[in-house]
This record gives structure tokens, C-alpha cells and sequence, in this order.
């Protein structure tokens, strides 16, 4: 009979091949037991978690941006003359341009003031003789600077001020003259573009006449639009 012959292997080879079975055998047992052990998200689970994302992702704080806000409120005023003050009130619309740079933002502001005197049946004069209307329109154009300081997450209070120029129409031809504002208010933010301003201004328009001027308090509701 014939004998074949096998080659012998070292014993440190099939010592080692042994060993490296073996580790391969114990590393997939220990990935199986982990994906057992591992519970497994249901798909409410998974809708919740992209729900979550979702809103994160849209109440996230705006950054650094561009916005415009539409601006509405009520206008106490008194026309200081050098015969003495007229009260007069009214309403306020306006828009503004700003951008937020996170702490401060920038804005050029317009608003337009409708002021009354009071209806007493006597014609009233501000800056000459007495006239048939008894209303001045006031328009500005101001450059504001404000400052933010978050309270909440969601609310932020604010300060300001600004500079700028005025057309005053006062039954003749529209005056222009300096004006200046400051004023402060809060900040609501429901969601990351848009932004709901509670605030207070005070303005003053200057050398209206010899002397004349009119201040004005304000009491203003603004919506913002972040883009």
C-alpha cells in the first residue's frame, strides 16, 4: 500500500490559526448580542425624533440677518411755541429697515405722525396766524442703533436711540428740521423669523421757528420679518 505524504505544519502556525478562529468567532457572538440587546425605535419613536428636529431646527435664534417690520401706534404730543404749548395727538404709521448683528442692530426708520389740536371750534396756530386746519402731519427719517439683552429665551428687552430729519407740514409749505428720538420696549420671538416689538419712543423735532419745536411720546406695536 501506498502512504501519501501530508506536509507538517509548524506547531506555532496552527497554534495561531486556532486563536484567530477562535477571537473572530468570540467578536461576532458579542455584535449579535448587542444587536439583541439594542431595543429597536418603533415608528412613532422615529416621527417624534424628526418632529423634534424640525421644530429645533425652526425655533433656532436667528443669526446675523436682514429684517423689515411694519409699525403702528399712538402719538401724545405738545407743540412748543414761543407763545406757549399746544397739546396735540394722533396717530403714528411707519416702516423700518434694520439688520442684527446679535447684540446690536441697525435701522433706518420712517414714520409718519398725523397730529390733531384739540376741536375747542377755535382755529389754532403753531408757527404763524390762525388757519383753517387744525392738524399737522409730521414725517422722519431716522437712523437708530439699539441695543438687545435677552431675558428669555424667547423675550428680549431693548434700548435705543437715533437721529435724523423731519418734514413738517403746518398748512404751508413742509418744514424740514433735526429730530431726534430714544426709547426702549420688548422683543417676543415665537419662531426664529418673526418677532413681535412692544416698545416706548420719545421724539423731539427742533428749530421749528424761532424757539419752536414740537415732543412727541409714543406708544408703538411692531411686527418683524427676518429674512
Amino acid at each position: 500500500m501506498v502512504r501519501t505524504a501530508f506536509p507538517r505544519l509548524p506547531l506555532s502556525l496552527l497554534f495561531a490559526g486556532l486563536m484567530a478562529g477562535a477571537m473572530s468567532t468570540a467578536a461576532d457572538a458579542e455584535r449579535r448580542s448587542d444587536r439583541a440587546n439594542t431595543p429597536r425605535m418603533d415608528a412613532a419613536e422615529r416621527d417624534t425624533m424628526v418632529a423634534r428636529d424640525a421644530r429645533v431646527s425652526r425655533d433656532a435664534p436667528a443669526g446675523p440677518s436682514l429684517y423689515g417690520a411694519i409699525q403702528a401706534g399712538y402719538a401724545d404730543a405738545k407743540a412748543i411755541a414761543q407763545t406757549g404749548p399746544d397739546d396735540l395727538n394722533g396717530v403714528m404709521i411707519g416702516a423700518l429697515l434694520g439688520y442684527d448683528f446679535g447684540r446690536v442692530r441697525v435701522e433706518a426708520d420712517y414714520a409718519y405722525r398725523g397730529l390733531s389740536f384739540p376741536t375747542d371750534g377755535v382755529p389754532d396756530s403753531l408757527f404763524g396766524p390762525p388757519r383753517p386746519s387744525d392738524a399737522i402731519d409730521v414725517h422722519t427719517l431716522i437712523a437708530n442703533v439699539a441695543v438687545d439683552q435677552p431675558l428669555t429665551d424667547r423675550v428680549e428687552a431693548y434700548a435705543l436711540g437715533g437721529a435724523g430729519v423731519a418734514f413738517v407740514n403746518d398748512l404751508g409749505p413742509a418744514e424740514q428740521a433735526f429730530t431726534w428720538q430714544a426709547g426702549g420696549g420688548l422683543v417676543f420671538k415665537p419662531r426664529a423669523h418673526l418677532a413681535l416689538d412692544l416698545g416706548y419712543r420719545f421724539q423731539r423735532t427742533e428749530t421749528l421757528g424761532v424757539g419752536s419745536r414740537i415732543e412727541t411720546h409714543n406708544g408703538v406695536v411692531a411686527v418683524r420679518l427676518y429674512f
